[in-house]
């Protein structure tokens, strides 16, 4: 309010009214300081909280930064669309801030990523604590319209001292080392940051550069492991498995399938697989070989692109191949995971256009008759977990027994991997299963070796061996 005295000697008063200006510069804070979406803090305020934290004149303050992503995010926003997938943020956010003490900080810093920081935390088995509250609070489904999800996490803690952090950036680097590092360990789990991690990811790091090299190049090669009939010995087919060799050494297949689904590299793996095994399977036909049923491992990734399945028929084609020479292998896991619709349309595709489809590692999760009768199946490939210890008792004997006998009831052909003795192999003619794939029959085989092998198919040698 101001006041002055007018020519006439009135005192003269005017006052105004700031509420509305009041209201809109708290609303503009806000609106700087917060998420919109989830109202959670934004990545602003999460900075400058952890400054604070650092700047702090306490020297015995104990801190700790958590980093949170989801896992699998993308694909419930691909499936389910952006606006279930805007429920499901916002719910995460308020069970992360249950699990949380008022003091500590909440933050989406964007997608699917939060934030969290753990203030005057007292010790690091308290930060862990904390964080597995965090991890529990994420068991629950979360309903999104007329579906229900499973939703899990990968958490990375970095402990953050007021007089060893260093700047609010480094401590967000060594949380997201610790995060990436909890990828890695297989999602739904925590890691906290040490140096050795640092020297480690700096490795993998470079193992990824030379791997999209090695895309680039077309250095992605594939063995060929055989694949032959119970009922008279002959050859069937092939499994086409991955291999890259770097520096004059190979890879091992498991390393460059995990640098592959971490750099979001996969699907062009994928791609090369199926390049370089149409390619070999051309070559053999030119030489008067015939291949038989050629099954090829495809990951999630591809199974979610719709592109996918119009893509690898118009390969196939290009090839001169037809779609019933062809296998497509999918993990348990993979049709287990009710919310990619888009895998089962992948999948009835092929189907439709002559490609079987092989049910792998079958009997290590949790597969039940539905999502046999959901999919086109054609084939169950029976676990090598169990084809080791079926002559050691155990039980297995009847389960492959069972798994055998449920394949056929339901139409489905059943493929033994992993037969490394003579034992395994009797066992599982007797119980009619109908093809067999392991060392004993074969090793995979690299593409200068395939002559070689059918000379011996031939000359009925590896089946001489079996019932020698």
């Amino acid at each position: 309010m101001q006041e002055r005295r007018s020519a006439s000697g009135y005192i003269v008063g005017v006052q105004t009214d700031v509420t509305d200006l009041k209201r809109a510069e708290r609303q503009i804070k806000l609106q700087a300081e917060t998420d919109p979406l989830t109202g959670l803090l934004n990545r602003r305020s999460m900075i400058e909280g952890l400054d604070a934290v650092i700047s702090s004149e306490r020297t015995d303050r104990y801190s700790a930064l958590v980093l949170v992503d989801l896992d699998h995010f993308k694909a419930i926003n691909d499936t389910l669309g952006h606006g279930a997938g805007d429920v499901l943020l916002v719910e995460i956010g308020k069970r992360f801030k249950e699990s949380v003490r008022k003091s500590d900080f909440v933050a989406r810093l964007g997608g699917d990523e939060y934030a969290v920081l753990l203030v005057d935390i007292g010790s690091e088995a308290n930060a862990i604590r904390i964080v597995r509250k965090m991890l529990k609070g994420l068991e629950a489904p979360v309903r999104l319209g007329r579906k229900s999800v499973n939703v899990s996490g990968s958490f990375g803690l970095a402990v953050v001292r007021s007089t060893k952090a260093g700047t609010p950036l480094e401590v967000i680097k060594r949380a997201d080392i610790a995060l990436y590092q909890a990828k890695r360990n297989g999602r739904s789990t925590y890691a906290v940051y040490s140096t050795d991690m640092e020297r480690s990811i700096r490795h993998r790091n470079g193992m990824v550069e030379a791997l999209r090299r090695a895309i680039e190049r077309d250095e992605i090669q594939v063995a060929l492991q055989p694949q032959l009939r119970f009922l008279d010995g002959a050859h069937s087919g092939f499994e086409a498995l991955v291999r890259w060799k770097k520096d004059s050494e190979w890879v091992p297949a498991a390393e460059l399938i995990s640098l592959a689904e971490q750099s979001d590299l996969i699907s062009a793996v994928g791609r090369s697989v199926v390049s370089a095994t149409l390619s070999v399977m051309r070559d053999m036909k030119r030489k008067g070989r015939v291949p038989g049923k050629v099954a090829i491992n495809v990951a999630a990734a591809q199974l979610r692109d719709l592109n996918f399945a119009k893509e690898l028929l118009a390969a196939i084609a290009a090839h001169g191949h037809s779609g019933s020479e062809i296998v497509i292998e999918v993990t348990e896991n993979v049709i287990l995971d009710r919310t990619n619709e888009a895998i089962g349309v992948t999948l009835n595709r092929l189907s439709e256009a002559g490609v079987k489809i092989a049910l792998d590692d079958f009997g290590t999760g949790y597969a039940s008759l539905t999502h046999l009768q959901r999919y086109p199946v054609s084939y169950i490939k029976i676990d090598r977990s169990f084809v080791a210890d079926l002559n050691r008792g155990y039980g297995n004997g009847a389960i492959v027994r069972a798994i055998i006998s449920l394949a056929h009831d339901l139409g489905m052909e059943v493929v033994a991997e992993g037969i490394e003795t003579q034992a395994q192999y009797q066992s599982l003619m007797e119980m009619g299963c109908d093809y067999a794939q392991g060392y004993l029959l074969a090793k995979p085989m690299l593409v200068e070796q395939i002559d070689a092998y059918f000379l011996d198919c031939e000359a009925k040698r590896p089946v001489a061996a079996l019932v020698a």
